[in-house]
This record gives C-alpha cells, structure tokens and sequence, in this order.
C-alpha cells in the first residue's frame, strides 16, 4: 500500500505552495524593530543620566567658594613642587651609573682611580688618578678630549699633576656632565 503522504505532495501545485519568504522579512523586521527600540531607550536613559551628572557638576561649581578653589589651587602648586624635586632626585639618581659606565669605557688600561667624588646636582665628578707614565698622561687627555667634541661629556680639566711611586703620574681630574646628554 502506497504512503498517502507521499501522494499528497505529488498533487501539490507550485500556487498552493506557501513561500518562506514573508516569513523571514518579518522575523528580520522585528528584530530590527526591537534592537532599534533598544537603542533609543538606552539612549534616552543614557541622556538622562548625563544630564544629571551635568546638573550636579554646574550645581558644585554654583556651590564652590573662591578660598576654597584657591586652598585648591596652592595643594596643587606645592604638589607640582613635590613632583619636580622627585624628579630631579631619580635624574641625579641615574648619574652615577652612567658616569661609572663612561669611566670604564673611556679610561685608559694604563690609569686606575685613587679617590672619587661626585656631585650629583651639578652632574661633575672629582677624582684623583695614577698613570702609568706621563705618555699614558697625555693618551687619557685626548681620550677626554675625543668625549668632549662627540659630546659625551662637558668639559674636563686635568690639575694636581705630580710624580708618584715608581715613577708614576698622580693627577687630578674634574668632569662636568651634560645633564640633557642621553643616559650612555
């Protein structure tokens, strides 16, 4: 026995048929229908709340005595100076490490350091030095020279200049740093 449900569709017209489409376009259409009411009733509840929090800052500005913006305006001011002198001890902090780092680069093998001082607010350095000869002496000069003209240092000045222990040259050394110099 043939399945009636079979024979049904064969007897289908293409007119009779009922098309899937009106059925989807409303099903888009409501969906857009509620997102774009979604939308507007967040926006209208969003506006709300910005208008409220725009009426409360104009009435604290309404409310706002003149000492009170001027005690304000000094608690900023003496932090700003807190905050440059911050600023100023982590800059001169980083000196020495950048100074031992271009001494060590820029020392001759043949001279060693005795004594060292720094002065980290004017960005210099004193030190007292040994070479070997007074030929290693005049090797570490244009050495200095060679960091002054590419402009790794300031300046320097060699002073103090006298004979050492088996025949050695003691010699004093001043350095002045670039402080807008990039950390080396």
């Amino acid at each position: 026995m043939p399945d009636i449900s079979l024979l049904q569709k064969e007897y289908f017209t293409p007119e009779e048929e009922e098309s899937e489409l009106p059925g989807i376009v409303l099903t888009a259409s409501l969906v857009m229908l509620i997102v774009v009411v979604g939308a507007y009733v967040g926006l209208y509840f969003y506006g709300q709340i910005l208008e409220s929090r725009a009426g409360d800052v104009s009435r604290r500005i309404a409310e706002l005595k003149v000492g009170d913006v001027e005690k304000s305006l000094e608690e900023l001011r003496t932090a700003g100076k807190y905050l440059s002198s911050v600023k100023t001890l982590r800059e001169a902090h980083a000196f020495p490490t950048r100074a031992f780092a271009h001494l060590e680069r820029s020392t001759h093998p043949s001279v060693y350091f005795t004594a060292l001082n720094f002065d980290v607010a004017k960005g210099s350095a004193q030190l007292q030095a040994v070479a070997a000869t007074p030929l290693v002496l005049a090797r570490q000069v244009e050495i200095y020279e060679g960091d002054v003209a590419a402009g790794r240092i300031a300046g320097f000045s060699v002073g103090s200049i006298g004979y050492g222990e088996n025949h050695t040259v003691k010699f004093g050394l001043d350095l002045a740093t670039r402080e807008q110099a990039a950390p080396e």
